[in-house]
């Protein structure tokens, strides 16, 4: 007569065992099984390390096109290659051109993005004497001029960002390098008058003292 303890724990043993090859894949087993006596259940041992490295997320893939300054920016500039000049300024940079130069202006930051625009824009004086500003673009042949309205479609950028640049250029002491940027290091503002704070300490200390 067979003992029915003996065929669950044999029972048991083959699930187990099943478990295990099944587990043999490219993804490793947390739970590794020690075996005992024969015939007894074996103990189970917890790898922490291999638990640790299923349950951990992913590192999620960075989509520049989904992020919301992004979005903003193709609703701001929408995909328009024609300056409409005389000059036919987009009949001489070709649009793929005009996407590298894109790209690569994006990747800098903001204090080299300024320069680099710095760099491309030269101040002239026309017949009259006036302050006349030029602008430049890269191009496979060297060089090129281009109005002003080209230059803000390639580097997808608002007329106000040129203008304050080239309120540098009147500036007679402009040695053609932009300062560094110093946005968000002003600290707070809002100081109390020391005269007037001289006076409202001597108004609690007339209070304090009558009291």
């Amino acid at each position: 007569m067979t003992d029915v303890g003996s065929k669950r724990d044999r029972r048991s043993d083959l699930g187990r065992d099943n478990d295990m090859s099944s587990n043999s894949g490219t993804v490793p087993d947390p739970i590794d099984y020690v075996d005992a006596e024969e015939g007894q259940p074996g103990a189970a041992r917890v790898d922490l390390e291999s638990i640790a490295t299923l349950t951990r997320p992913k590192k999620r893939q960075a989509n520049p096109s989904t992020w919301v300054r992004n979005q903003r920016r193709r609703k701001a500039f929408p995909e328009v290659t024609s300056c409409g000049c005389s000059r036919k300024c987009s009949e001489r940079i070709e649009p793929g051109q005009i996407q590298s130069m894109r790209a690569a202006f994006g990747s800098m930051n903001w204090q080299q993005q300024q320069e680099y625009l710095c760099g491309h824009m030269t101040r002239t004086r026309s017949s009259k004497g006036k302050l006349r500003v030029l602008y430049n673009v890269e191009h496979t042949i060297g060089t090129i001029n281009v109005c002003r309205k080209m230059f803000m479609i390639v580097f997808n950028i608002f007329d106000k960002r040129l203008v304050s640049i080239r309120k540098r250029f009147t500036d007679p002491n402009f040695s053609g390098q932009m300062k560094p940027s110093t946005r968000g290091m002003h600290g707070k503002q809002r100081k109390v008058d020391p005269i007037v704070l001289g006076k409202m300490q001597a108004f609690i200390e007339g209070v304090v003292h009558s009291e």
